[in-house]
């Protein structure tokens, strides 16, 4: 359980990239004192086969040897990896998993599907506390799906279809289209999370605020090139833009979806949120920023 003073170093090592976040302050809306990433690839596993191939191994090691001189530095009172969906989907996992206990000083936990949509939910309870709706988060290597209100989390799932891996025909699709239509038909809201689904936000404020399929159009029409000069979209998340429009259309198509919400928070914080006391759940973020702020 975490406390007002409590500080937490978090290394995200997700199928795309591999991130460090150092938290300190009331950890009900945790200051964000380092933030950084290296794009590792892990989900880009090796043709026909679903192992981790040694260069992106060799840069998640890298990069977790180089947040370990950070962390040293900034002496949190917590360390701990957060290992997604591309190591827990990996054939050569457990040989991953033990070169990163070896290098990383703090613990390392391997989420299941079902533990990253939990936590993606709570960390837009975290934000949103009157959050109520559909969730999505759709990373490098997974697409998570549940449903929020104030007091319940319910219909959690997790699909192994990502941005690396994402192609038409893959099996995942039909699962996903049933699990959106039986469940989620009727939500009005859906929070999206996620590198690509931000990349989109994006453009929607660099086109002006375009209706949707105005701005689906206008994205399809740009080249690699075009996409590269809206400011605040990485080069490496640029070739991801177009399969997450396709995902937004299509749940559109599926549900009765009146508006697409971009939370602040993620996993890292739906992780620190759900170590919190009841008591600290109930405090406003918007009244603790603004105390910072005082």
């Amino acid at each position: 359980m975490f406390n007002k003073k409590d500080s937490i170093a978090l290394i995200d090592i997700g199928s795309n990239s591999v991130r460090l976040c150092v938290f300190r302050g009331n950890m009900r809306s945790p200051n964000v004192l380092y933030n950084k990433k290296f794009f590792c690839r892990l989900g880009e596993f090796i043709p026909e086969t679903q192992l981790i191939s040694k260069e992106a191994e060799k840069k998640c090691i890298n990069s977790i040897i180089f947040f370990n001189s950070i962390i040293d530095e900034m002496k949190p009172s917590h360390s701990v990896a957060l290992c997604t969906a591309a190591i827990r989907n990996a054939s050569n996992k457990k040989e991953i998993t033990n070169k990163i206990q070896k290098v990383f000083k703090g613990k390392v936990i391997t989420l299941s599907g079902s533990q990253e949509a939990t936590y993606a939910t709570l960390g837009v309870r975290s934000s949103i506390p009157s959050a109520n709706g559909t969730i999505i988060d759709m990373g490098g290597g997974s697409f998570e799906l549940a449903q929020i209100t104030p007091d319940k989390i319910k219909n959690i799932s997790s699909f192994p279809l990502g941005i690396l891996n994402f192609t038409k025909e893959h099996k995942e699709h039909k699962k996903i289209n049933k699990e959106i239509n039986s469940k989620h038909k009727n939500q009005k809201n859906f929070y999206l999370i996620g590198g690509a689904f931000r990349s989109i936000a994006r453009c929607y404020i660099y086109f002006n605020k375009l209706p949707f399929n105005e701005l689906k159009s206008k994205i399809q029409k740009f080249g690699i090139d075009d996409l590269k000069k809206i400011p605040k979209i990485s080069v490496n998340r640029v070739k991801h833009i177009n399969i997450a429009i396709e995902v937004l259309d299509k749940v559109l198509k599926l549900s009765n979806c009146e508006q697409f919400i971009y939370p602040r928070y993620g996993i890292r914080e739906g992780f620190i949120y759900e170590k919190l006391s009841k008591k600290q759940r109930l405090l406003d973020p918007t009244e603790i920023s603004l105390e910072l702020i005082a």
